[in-house]
């Protein structure tokens, strides 16, 4: 074992190390890198109705009046991930994405997460103005 590797594992356990707020953190820069590639994929519209940015916190894209939001909120010491879509007038909750038992779970999918709970709120906020 090297250095590194012992000091990060007695700091863990000496700093009482927070494994919800880990496993929170793996999946916001699992989406915030997928956001990312979107935007760098997209690159430069002439449209300026076009946003998107990829966080740790925050992650969110806008195409129009309408936005999705996935956002960090922490209460009490539970984490879990807003989904919230807006548009100009009206802001609707899509979904929680909370942790459990060492794993991250949809509260609208009622499953444990993965990239395509992300796909699916994208879809289900650009499909019809975009054809999808």
């Amino acid at each position: 074992m090297s250095f590194e590797d012992e000091f990060v594992a007695k700091a863990k356990e000496y700093l009482k190390e927070d494994i919800d707020a880990n496993i929170m953190n793996e999946v916001n820069w699992e989406i915030a890198k997928y956001f990312n590639n979107l935007n760098k994929e997209i690159g430069e519209v002439k449209n300026d109705s076009f946003s998107s940015y990829g966080s740790k916190h925050r992650s969110y894209m806008t195409i129009d009046n309408r936005e999705v939001l996935f956002e960090t909120v922490t209460d009490d010491g539970n984490y879990h991930i807003q989904v919230t879509q807006s548009t100009d007038d009206t802001t609707n909750e899509l979904d929680v994405i909370y942790v459990q038992e060492g794993k991250m779970y949809s509260q609208q999918e009622e499953k444990e997460f993965n990239m395509d709970i992300v796909r699916n709120h994208l879809k289900n906020t650009f499909g019809d103005i975009l054809g999808l």
